[in-house]
Order: structure tokens, then sequence, then C-alpha cells
């Protein structure tokens, strides 16, 4: 009699709107999603330089009795991070005096006396190494005789990497009162119905456990990913351990991943959920789209996955009308991202061009719109 008392009482819990239980894992559940600040590296270049590539110690330096670096001839100045920890988020501090950029995605420096910076980065494999960087280091390119010191370097934990996402929702969104992309759109594709088809991603929101989320497609994909939305998750789900995963390269679409080996590429990352999008694939036929699915289903049965439109500013209809036919045929989730990315820029009065570093990827500003569309879309938000 106990056993079935209870067995109903589980019952009637599972059968309550996700909200009302996502809301008390928020206030019942205090478990670390991810460790607080640690310091892995700090320089001050007094004794020379060591562990950086390409740089050599020069005689200027930000304040009385200190000694800078500047590049030895090959234009970059790059350290290695030891055991680093893939889209795990970085902050580097540090000063500069001349012209040049830290890493992918950052503003350009250029001080004409020694200013102070702060970035939080994180960069993943295969789009950085389009980019000719490797994933695991900090790297300076030098333009105008740029001089570099006091660096340090942590690894930031969830709190403050969902605080950068806040800021760099509201510097965008300043011109728009209100909770930062607090808009009707956005709310229109994060509604319920988003779980349908992806019961285990629902299932470890509700109750706990470690959610590894994989970005399958091109540069965009990475792109996207390298916004702090797993942070938003981790704070609205405080018993939820997200580990995000990339499966990117340069210009590939899903017609790239349908003729690749997904067994090394995929299958191994064991993932609970895939996340399919970018710009690269095409959006008028549906075979690959229908045989990497086919595929995907047959090796990971169980993996919820979910199929995210794209957008480069304008142009989501393409991608949002297609891939909404494909989902449904395939029985399989739909994010509209385009359509929520494009009306928030609009919303807000802000171009996403001024946000496009090449013209093509978002900036580390300009990457928290997506971030937090997805995280949303997973209810992370109000």
């Amino acid at each position: 009699m106990i056993r079935l008392l209870a067995a109903l009482l589980l019952l009637a819990s599972c059968t309550e709107p996700f909200e009302r239980q996502a809301q008390a894992a928020r206030t019942t559940c205090r478990l670390p999603s991810q460790s607080g600040n640690t310091t892995v590296a700090s320089f001050d270049f007094e004794a020379g330089v060591t562990g950086w590539a390409g740089a050599v110690q020069a005689s200027d330096e930000h304040h009385a009795g200190t000694k800078s670096m500047t590049d030895n001839g090959g234009g970059t100045m790059t350290y290695t991070i030891s055991s680093y920890e893939e889209f795990r988020p970085y902050r580097v501090t540090y000063w500069t005096r001349g012209q040049g950029a830290l890493s992918f995605g950052a503003p350009a420096i250029s001080d004409g006396s020694w200013g102070f910076h702060r970035n939080i980065l994180r960069t993943p494999l295969l789009l950085a190494t389009a980019l000719g960087q490797s994933r695991d280091t900090v790297r300076f390119s030098n333009t105008n005789s740029l001089r570099v010191d006091d660096v340090v370097i942590e690894r930031v934990g969830t709190a403050e990497a969902a605080a950068l996402n806040d800021s760099a929702i509201n510097h965008i969104d300043n011109p728009i009162p209100g909770p930062p992309l607090n808009h009707a759109d956005v709310r229109a594709f994060t509604s319920t119905s988003r779980f349908r088809y992806l019961p285990r991603t629902r299932r470890i929101l509700q109750w706990g456990g470690v959610l590894r989320v994989v970005g399958l497609g091109d540069s965009l994909m990475a792109n996207t990913f390298n916004g702090q939305w797993d942070a938003l998750v981790m704070r609205a789900f405080p018993c939820v351990r997200v580990q995000p995963l990339a499966a990117t390269c340069n210009q590939c679409g899903v017609d790239d991943w349908n003729a690749a080996d997904l067994q090394t590429n995929l299958y191994s990352l064991k993932p609970d959920l895939i996340y399919i999008g970018g710009v690269s694939s095409v959006y008028n036929d549906a075979t690959d789209w229908n045989g990497l699915i086919a595929k995907i289903k047959a090796n990971l049965p169980g993996t919820d996955i979910v199929l995210g439109s794209y957008t480069k500013g304008g142009d989501a209809g393409v991608s949002s009308a297609f891939l909404t036919t494909v989902a449904a045929a395939n029985k399989v989730g739909f994010f509209d991202a385009a359509t929520s990315i494009d009306n928030f820029f609009t919303d807000s009065g802000a171009s996403i061009g001024t946000y496009l570093f090449d013209g093509v990827h978002l900036d580390e500003v300009g990457q928290e719109v997506p971030a937090r569309a997805f995280a949303w879309f997973l209810g992370a938000g109000p």
C-alpha cells in the first residue's frame, strides 16, 4: 500500500506543468553547477617572458618598475592553457599599449597610452582552427607595436558567465525599457510545446543531472555556442550541470555531416541533445536532413534532436519555413532561432551588422543574443 501511494504521488508530480516543477527546482536545489573563479596563470614579465610563444620582453611598462612583452617579429603572442576545458569561459585581464586584438571575437585594441582591458572568452576547437588558432591558447595579435603587461587568466564560474550575458543583452537592448529580451516574439518560440520531441532534455531539466548538448553544424553554430547559454540554463536549474560540446567545422552543412564519420565526430560524444544548425546547409532539399536525422536516431536511440533556423540578418524566413516542415516530418524539435534573433535586433533598434566582427560571425557581445534565445528555449527564461 505504501509503495502504491508513493507511486501515485510520483505520477501526480510528473503531471505538473513543466514551469511549476522548474520553479520548484530553482527554490529547493542548491547544488553548485560549476566552481567559482580560479586563477589559471598570472604574468608580470619582470623576469622575462615565460610560456608565451612569439613574445619577448620589452622595456615599456604600464607603471614604474615593471616590464612588458611584445611580439618577436611574428605578429602574435600565444599562451597555452593547461587542462583546457572546452567551452568553459575564461576571463583575461591585461594592460596594453599600441594596436592589436585578443583572441577570437574580442574588440580591437587601440591604446595610445597604457589601457586596462577585461574580456571573457571561450573558443571552440574547429572554429578556432579555421581561423588559424588553437583552441587552448590565449592569443594577442600585433598590428602596431603592441605591448602587453600584467596578464591574468582565470576560469570563470557560472554566476559571472551568466551575468556577462545579462550585461551584453542590456548593452544591445538599452533603447527598450523593461527586462532584456522580453519580447513577445521570443516568448512565442519558447512555448511549452518545444519539449514534445525532447523528452530526455525535459527530464534532466526537471529532475537534475548532467545535460550534454552538442552543437552540430558550421562556424556559425560554433559562434552561437561561444555565448553563455549554458550558464543561463544552470543559473535557472541549479541541479543541472550543462556540458556544451562541439561538432563543427568551417562551412560544413548538413550534406557534409551526412557524409562524415559520425562515430568519431558525434556518436562518441554521447549527447543528450543535438542542436543542428548553421548557414552552410541547403534549405530547399530535405534529402540530407532526413538522412542525417535517420542515422542519428539509429545510432543514438533516445537522444533528443532539435533543428535551429539560421540568420545573417533579415533572412530568417528561408530556413524557418523549411525546417518547420522537416522537423515535423521527422518528429524532432524545432527552434526558430533566426526569427527570435532578427526580431530582437529589430525591436532593440540595433543593427546586427554592428556586432559582426568580420561581417559573418557575431562578436563577444553579439553572440550573447542567440545564446540567450537558446537558453530561453530550454526553459531558462523568466
